[in-house]
């Protein structure tokens, strides 16, 4: 289990689980970091995944850090709460849901729920697990 550096919360769903579309319900959080927040952990944490699984880090593999300055709304406009960002969504399955903490390692209940909003600042623990689908090789990053 890995521990994320603090970003910035984004579209959390961490109290409880919510379906998109025809998708089974689950946990998130998205995170932002300023692009010149490093990534050499998280990228430490994502390598080691992928040799676990194949051995190797493959020479292509979709990686689940993404520009902030390419993230877009519905209507194709740059979101600015995203610009000069880079960040990770990351997701449990409704069987697992998070645990949620404060600052003092101390559980947050559902009633405490207003301390976990969009542009609050926090961490995520998170396992980063390696995956093959349809031929592609990617890791994606697990709510703990």
């Amino acid at each position: 289990m890995a521990l994320t550096n603090s970003g910035t919360i984004s579209f959390p769903q961490v109290f409880a689980a919510q379906a998109y579309g025809d998708g089974k319900p689950s946990f998130s959080v998205t995170l932002l970091f300023d692009e010149n927040d490093s990534q050499e952990e998280l990228q430490a944490t994502m390598e080691a995944a992928l040799i676990a699984k194949f051995g190797e880090v493959p020479a292509k593999w979709v990686s689940p850090i993404k520009d902030g300055n390419t993230k877009t709304d519905k209507d194709n406009n740059q979101r600015p709460e995203y610009k000069g960002k880079w960040f990770i969504q990351l997701k449990s399955k409704e069987e697992h849901p998070p645990t949620v903490v404060n600052e003092a390692n101390e559980p947050i209940s559902v009633m405490e729920a207003s301390e976990i909003y969009g542009g609050a600042i926090g961490r995520a623990c998170y396992n980063a697990f390696a995956y093959e689908y349809m031929g592609k090789k990617g890791v994606s990053l697990y709510l703990k």
